[in-house]
């Protein structure tokens, strides 16, 4: 078991939780200036992300179940999944095709997303249903930012609520010394820590999930200060200060989910290197906001963990624009949002 030290950082006393799921070494105490110090870590890395336009690759995903939360029907039904999806983004535009099976018959379930500027689409293959709607969509609310395998290392960096998030696709937001000069607002503290063998900084961040109860959702103004977590994030050293994994964690100390970077490679383009996360896992662990579940007898332990690989990845590739439209002859029906119509295709 690993024992962590209470830090301060400009007077901000930051509480490191002693829990055997981190695989880092005992942190070593910086200078006062140190969270000064961090922002320009957050600097070179939009320093690094400000060339990218575009980027697509190829994915298999791996779902691991633990079986003190899941059933064995559950688990057993898990092993018949090969989980793939492709990305292919250019600005805010995108086209992403996810394929899984959902059980050892091998019934597939296919949908393809893309968004071509102008217009969403989304086709369902097994239901032959082609949904169209004006709006711009970003990518993240399609599917988890830790789908989108080039996007999940900076998963502490995209999240929370932004006002004009519906207009400020991910990958722009990454590149935007703006947003990266408000988000170090949220930086507490600064060290320097052992990772899987690697020297890496790392940054602790305040992220209010949820600044505000919702009235929708009945939140209490208790609810959601529970709903407030906290980020550790690792820069490694020999890779210009890249993340090769992050801890969300509750404001009280427990570990949600963490991220790791197992195979991290450089890619060229144009000349120029970028770093890929080719290999990642995520764990997922209960607890809950707050631990104050059931599932916080298993803490240590993860619920799930989702392993995902890549391949034919390139960096700026130069798409066509008909690659951002699904083509509508494939459907049996469209349903235009916009206009509360359905349209049946012949066929």
């Amino acid at each position: 078991m690993n024992f962590f030290l209470f830090k301060r950082a400009i007077g901000v006393v930051f509480l490191v939780l002693v829990c055997s799921r981190y695989s880092y070494a005992a942190e070593q105490s910086l200078p006062a200036s140190s969270v000064g110090d961090g922002v320009k870590y957050l600097n070179l890395l939009q320093k690094q992300l400000s060339n990218v336009i575009g980027y697509s690759f190829s994915s298999e995903i791996t779902t691991w179940k633990n079986p003190d939360f899941f059933s064995k029907q559950s688990i057993q039904d898990e092993l018949g999944k090969k989980g793939t999806v492709s990305f292919l983004v250019s600005g805010s535009k995108y086209r992403i095709e996810n394929r899984r099976w959902i059980n050892l018959d091998g019934y597939k379930f296919y949908t393809l997303t893309a968004y071509d500027g102008k217009t969403f689409q989304n086709f369902r293959y097994y239901t032959g249903q082609l949904t169209i709607k004006t709006a711009p969509i970003p990518i993240n609310h399609i599917c988890p930012r830790n789908t989108d395998a080039f996007l999940a290392p900076f998963a502490w960096f995209l999240d929370g609520p932004l006002e004009n998030e519906a207009t400020d696709p991910s990958l722009d937001r990454l590149k935007s010394i703006e947003q990266w000069n408000q988000f170090s607002g949220k930086l507490l503290s600064v060290s320097q820590v052992n990772l899987d063998g690697k020297e890496c900084i790392r940054l602790d961040f305040y992220d209010k999930i949820n600044p505000d109860p919702n009235p929708k959702a009945n939140l209490s103004a208790e609810t959601a200060t529970k709903m407030e977590t906290r980020y550790a994030v690792y820069l490694s050293k020999s890779d210009q200060y890249y993340p090769i994994g992050w801890d969300r964690l509750s404001m009280d100390g427990v570990l949600l989910s963490k991220y790791r970077v197992t195979d991290l490679r450089t890619i060229s383009s144009n000349g120029i290197g970028f770093y890929c996360p080719v290999k990642t896992t995520r764990y997922l662990y209960g607890g809950g906001f707050g631990g104050g579940d059931a599932l916080g007898d298993h803490s240590n332990s993860p619920k799930m963990t989702v392993t995902t690989e890549l391949s034919s990845v390139k960096i700026n590739p130069l798409p066509d624009d008909s690659e951002f439209t699904i083509d509508p002859s494939q459907a049996r029906k469209i349903l235009d949002i916009d206009h509360h119509t359905w349209i049946n295709v012949p066929n």
